[in-house]
């Protein structure tokens, strides 16, 4: 039989208090890592073409604009599509921002080379912030 004692006593209690603290924060460390594995827990960004200028049948000129807080720097991939819906390019790592003059929207053009096919559309596929100042 188990000594009451020992269950009733203030070094049973100081174990008890101890032991939810740890459990709290092991919750707490498993829902952050969760949240971040998951993307629910992100920087606020988005991205999107505005104009899309056919070069030649192997390139293109996309205009994009980026929304992302003033200071945050972001990374974007564009996708170049031909006229059928095929993908026929891909530029990925488009570094965007800082932006020091305070505007939430920053806007550039890249030229994305198009090596499987003339394109005809263009759209932003990922933005992620990368930077936070």
């Amino acid at each position: 039989m188990p000594d009451p004692q020992l269950q009733t006593g203030p070094d049973f209690a100081k174990i008890v208090v101890i032991g939810i603290g740890v459990a709290l924060t092991a919750a707490i460390i498993a829902i952050v890592v969760w949240s971040a594995r998951s993307g629910s827990v992100r920087a606020d960004v988005q991205g999107r073409v505005s104009l899309v200028d056919i070069v030649d049948d192997r390139q293109i000129a996309v205009t994009i604009e980026v929304d992302k807080a003033p200071l945050a720097s972001a990374e974007c991939d564009v996708s170049a599509f031909a006229a059928a819906g095929t993908s026929v390019g891909r530029l990925t790592g488009i570094v965007v921002g800082p932006n020091t003059s305070n505007q939430r929207i920053m806007t550039l053009t890249v030229a994305v080379s198009t090596p499987l096919g003339r394109a005809a559309s263009a759209q932003v596929a990922t933005c992620r912030i990368t930077r936070t100042r």
